[in-house]
């Protein structure tokens, strides 16, 4: 009869060769591993210009913050002129919303379900009719107010779930949501929206690659169909492929290492979601800030030599020298980690 195995210490005393990386035991076996210890640090960087990537919707202490809510950026203008276009924002943002927090699949890794696409798949082909529709030929002349001109509009958003690990853990469903709400934003800043009535072809050519993209891509990625065909301006995706649909077939699984999701945050009830459901711009922005991960940082490794580190930090594993202990210092005059203020 054996005897049991007994876990290792990290602690317990392994032999050490001489100038090699400090070494332990891994717990329960004789296998030894190096110590990590880094030596590098990492500096914030801060940014000169404001970004138009989607803001965090961040109301102090609420749910919402929790589960990385986002909007789309606006710019300085919350107002519009334009009802087509606020129709056209309000009507990508509020499909979003339902499709986001209705399903599921945004918590998890697997294949986005059936619903899920068709619901994907009706909001961008109703949204890019509308934008055909709408959009007046460079030849032609639109309907423009001689006396009348309706008021300006705020602007109402939709705050979704994407950042973080209660946001958007689907990977697709992350690119979607974030290219979504750029849209949205590319809309909100247009020159069109000092018109009234029509939209320019300038904003359907800065608009509609968004929506071209998606599309093309849900169809690619999901029923196989080839790339120039799911180009076309027009297209959808047919019948017969939305009938032989079969995520099996093309999918790789991550089940065996995937976590179950917070069963309480996968599914918030209508009347929770009435609080968030459409709030105008200005209810919106003086709780607006970047992700923390989308904050640059700076690593201290690379080609500088970092002179706090300890003396190991200018050598790799098997002695590879780090390129700063003999480069040329005459080329990296000046060069460096930008220093905080």
């Amino acid at each position: 009869m054996t005897a049991p195995v007994t876990d290792a210490s990290p602690t317990t005393a392994v032999p050490q060769a001489p100038g090699a990386a400090p070494v332990e035991l891994i717990a329960g076996t004789e296998l030894t591993t190096p110590i990590g210890g880094g030596v590098e640090s990492l500096i914030p960087v801060s940014a000169p210009f404001r970004t138009n990537a989607p803001p965090w919707y961040s109301p102090a202490g609420s749910v919402w913050s929790e589960l990385g809510c986002a909007v789309p950026q606006p710019g300085t203008q919350l107002q519009t002129n334009n009802g087509v276009i606020y129709d056209f924002v309000h009507t990508v943002g509020r499909a979003l919303f339902d499709v986001l927090w209705k399903q599921p699949d945004r918590l998890l890794e697997r294949w986005p379900s059936y619903d899920c696409l068709w619901e994907i798949h009706q909001l961008l082909t109703i949204g890019r009719n509308r934008l055909v529709a709408k959009t007046t030929p460079a030849g032609a002349s639109p309907l423009k107010p001689t006396h009348a001109v309706p008021a300006p509009k705020m602007f109402v958003v939709f705050p979704v779930p994407l950042y973080g690990q209660l946001g958007c853990v689907n990977q697709y469903l992350r690119e979607f949501t974030e290219l979504s709400l750029m849209l949205c934003s590319e809309a909100m800043q247009h020159a069109d929206n000092a018109l009234s009535f029509y939209v320019t072809p300038g904003f359907f050519s800065t608009v509609y690659p968004y929506i071209q993209y998606l599309l093309k891509d849900l169809a690619t990625k999901f029923f196989g169909v080839d790339p120039t065909v799911a180009g076309a301006l027009d297209y959808v995706i047919p019948t017969t492929a939305w009938t032989a649909f079969n995520p099996h077939a093309g999918s790789v699984s991550f089940e065996s290492t995937a976590t179950l999701p917070p069963l309480n945050l996968s599914a918030p009830p209508a009347s929770d979601l009435q609080r968030i459901c459409g709030l105008t711009l200005e209810q919106v922005v003086p709780f607006l800030q970047p992700w923390p991960d989308a904050q640059y940082q700076f690593s201290t490794g690379g080609i500088w030599k970092n002179a706090s580190s300890p003396a190991s930090d200018t050598s790799r594993a098997g002695k590879t020298p780090n390129l700063a202990t003999h480069a040329n210092r005459s080329l990296f005059a000046g060069s460096g980690p930008p220093q905080p203020a």
